[in-house]
C-alpha cells in the first residue's frame, strides 16, 4: 500500500503499473529473444577483449637484463631460516611451548 502511495507522488497510476505485466507477458517471445542476442553480444564483447586483443598484442619483455640481487635475496633468507628456527624450537607458538587440545572435554 505504501508503494501505490508513493507512485502517486512520483505521478504513477496503479493500472498503468499493473499493465506492464501484461505487456511484458504478450511480448515474452521478443523480450527473451532480446535478451539472448544481449546476452550472445556480451559474450563476444568479452571474447574479444580478453582473448583476442591479447592474441594480437603480443606483450614485449624489457630489453634490461634481469638483476639479481644477491644480498636481498641473503636478508630474506636470513628472515625465512629464523622463522624456521623459532618453529623448530617451539612449535605450538605458544610462549611456554604447550597447547590446550581443542578436542579434549572441559
Amino acid at each position: 500500500m505504501k508503494l501505490f502511495n508513493l507512485l502517486k507522488i512520483v505521478g504513477i497510476k496503479k493500472e498503468r503499473l499493473q499493465k506492464i505485466h501484461w505487456v511484458l507477458g504478450f511480448h515474452a517471445f521478443s523480450i527473451i529473444l532480446f535478451l539472448v542476442f544481449l546476452d550472445i553480444m556480451l559474450g563476444i564483447f568479452l571474447f574479444y577483449n580478453y582473448v583476442i586483443i591479447i592474441q594480437i598484442e603480443k606483450q614485449d619483455m624489457p630489453v634490461g637484463a634481469v638483476k639479481f640481487e644477491y644480498d636481498k635475496f641473503q636478508t630474506v633468507l636470513k628472515e625465512l631460516e629464523a622463522k624456521q628456527q623459532m618453529f623448530q624450537e617451539n612449535p605450538s607458538g605458544a610462549p611456554d611451548g604447550s597447547y590446550q587440545n581443542p578436542f579434549t572435554p572441559i
